[in-house]
């Protein structure tokens, strides 16, 4: 159903994209996620950033630091682990604590039934996040995820062919393609040599 290389362009598309939510927590006008109704909270003996969540269409998104995913009361979820720099299909309505996730739950989409259900349960995630970045271009304008991009230093792929990528995802998955980095940008580790 997906061809080789396009769970790992998903991944590494919503690892900018989950820095992207982190600075729009932080942006000057005011915590953007919580301006879209997430309820932001610190959960007891985690580590990491603050939890935000949010009930909608049905699903709970669930947004931290340490990972993504959307929890439907009654279909599979999805789920991405930052440190394991991986997406899985979860089969849990709720959602994990930060830093420990239940094995039986998180599965990999390594069969063709796993994949048909990984997809599902991928662009359902995808949908939300799509909504939520028209209302970030509506209310704060296109230049500013623009200048998202601009700032983070392991680039995947400009806003607007990112988005153009996971739509292609949720409507064509038998079509998209593999979707390579652009290069990261290194200036931190780039010398001002005088000879």
């Amino acid at each position: 159903m997906l061809k080789r290389g396009v769970q790992s362009a998903l991944t590494r598309g919503l690892e900018q994209w989950l820095w992207f939510l982190g600075v729009d927590t932080r942006n000057p006008e005011g915590n953007l996620l919580v301006r879209n109704g997430f309820r932001k909270f610190k959960p007891p003996r985690t580590k990491g950033s603050s939890r935000y969540q949010r009930k909608w269409r049905g699903n709970l998104i669930d947004l931290h630091s340490f990972f993504v995913g959307i929890y439907p009361e009654r279909a599979d979820g999805f789920i991405f682990i930052r440190a394991r720099n991986q997406c899985f299909l979860f089969t849990d309505n709720q959602p994990p604590c930060p830093g420990d996730y239940p094995e039986d739950c998180i599965i990999s989409a390594d069969t063709d039934e796993f994949i048909h259900r990984f997809h599902t349960a991928a662009s359902t995630f995808l949908s939300w996040l799509e909504e939520y970045e028209q209302w970030v271009d509506f209310t704060y304008g296109t230049n500013y995820r623009d200048d998202c991009y601009d700032a983070y230093h392991l680039k995947w792929q400009p806003p607007t062919i990112g988005r153009n990528w996971f739509n292609s995802f949720r409507h064509q998955p038998h079509k998209t393609e593999e979707m390579k980095s652009v290069e990261a940008y290194m200036k931190l580790l780039e010398t001002d040599m005088v000879v």
